[in-house]
């Protein structure tokens, strides 16, 4: 698998679900590095693209649910973007890693995912950094 970047940048995913010790609700794991278009992927069996209005119209095409609820409003074809299908137990992120806080590097440190070179390069750089 080849480590998704654009000009350098590596995005990386998580979910955020059910889990922990006490199978709470907010628990955040690490997926790998997966664009958003992968997430969609990935949950294709639970979205529809809408992309026009009640008079068929053309619009943005807005990802939804089985329950016409609104799961993202973000670029279809992005490499970064959230879905959130009911903001506490289901919600997948993919995003550049400069924007991840210390608690996900450590998720993605700790991970058995695989890491590519480049994300492990800057794993290195960022422990020596703290």
């Amino acid at each position: 698998m080849k480590a998704k970047k654009q000009q350098n940048r590596i995005i990386v995913s998580f979910h955020i679900g059910r889990g922990g010790r006490f199978y709470n609700n907010g628990h955040k794991s690490y997926l790998g590095e997966k664009t958003f278009k992968d997430l969609i992927s990935m949950n294709e069996d639970s979205l529809y693209i809408v992309n026009r209005d009640e008079q068929g119209r053309f619009m943005r095409p807005t990802l939804f649910d089985g329950f016409s609820n609104v799961v993202s409003n973000d670029d279809i074809d992005g490499l970064t973007g959230v879905l959130d299908f009911d903001g506490d137990y289901d919600t997948y992120i993919a995003k550049y890693i400069e924007y991840c806080t210390d608690q996900e590097i450590d998720l993605i440190k700790n991970s058995n995912e695989w890491k590519s070179s480049e994300l492990n390069e800057y794993l290195e750089l960022r422990n020596e950094t703290n």
